[in-house]
């Protein structure tokens, strides 16, 4: 008699628009069960629009609560790297703008000219106060060479590239147009206004570079 109430209300709430967890949820029995019970009585097309609906928010509200984690965890990351540096000092800014140069700068192959070509800004940026605290350069010594795509606006990235890093226009060099087909380019690319290459020509200062970095190599090869 009990089982035949149970089928009784397992019908009655799935032509409510239940689904077969909930109904399991609130009488306590098995899917399989429900299976062979509500067989015969198929969802009404607005109960399952209500459950479709539902869905869809559960995971909206399912993906909302991932990003929300992940922008927490994140955070506490950066906190925790950002105690665990600390203040920089002149050294710590010297070596790390060394190993900055190693890894994207011009490698002197025919003069020693200091060039740092990149899309991202704060890497441009690290290398001019790299150069202006480290090595001493004066502002004004400092060019910047754009190379950009047919199609983009000069005066534009000009503009925006002199924000981005200080630079005063006058101290930017004619640009390069790369005259690729543009349905195979992406010039919009990580920050979609080029790359910057960042140039100071002193040739004692790259000879001096130059050296700094064999010693790092030598140190390294030593370990």
């Amino acid at each position: 008699m009990a089982r035949i109430k149970e089928r009784e209300k397992a019908i009655q709430l799935r032509n409510q628009g239940w689904t077969y967890s909930q109904i399991k949820a609130e009488l306590n029995i098995a899917k399989s069960t429900l299976s062979n019970w509500l067989s015969a009585h198929p969802l009404s097309e607005g109960a399952r629009r209500r459950i479709e609906s539902s869905k869809q928010r559960r995971i909206e509200t399912y993906i909302a609560t991932r990003k929300r984690n992940k922008k927490i965890l994140l955070e506490n990351i950066y906190k925790k790297q950002l105690a665990r540096i600390g203040l920089l000092s002149e050294r710590d800014i010297f070596i790390a703008g060394l190993f900055l140069y190693w890894g994207e700068g011009s490698k002197f192959k025919t003069r020693y000219e200091l060039r740092v070509t990149n899309s991202d800004p704060a890497i441009i940026n690290a290398h001019i106060q790299w150069l202006i605290k480290s090595l001493k350069i004066e502002k004004e010594k400092i060019s910047l060479k754009l190379y950009l795509y047919r199609g983009m606006n000069i005066e534009n990235e000009t503009d925006w590239w002199a924000k981005a890093t200080g630079i005063p226009k006058n101290q930017f060099k004619n640009p390069a147009i790369k005259y690729s087909n543009p349905q195979r380019v992406t010039h919009k690319g990580s920050h979609g206004h080029g790359t910057c290459n960042a140039i100071v020509n002193n040739a004692n200062l790259g000879k001096q570079v130059a050296m700094s970095l064999n010693v790092l190599k030598d140190y390294f090869m030593r370990l």
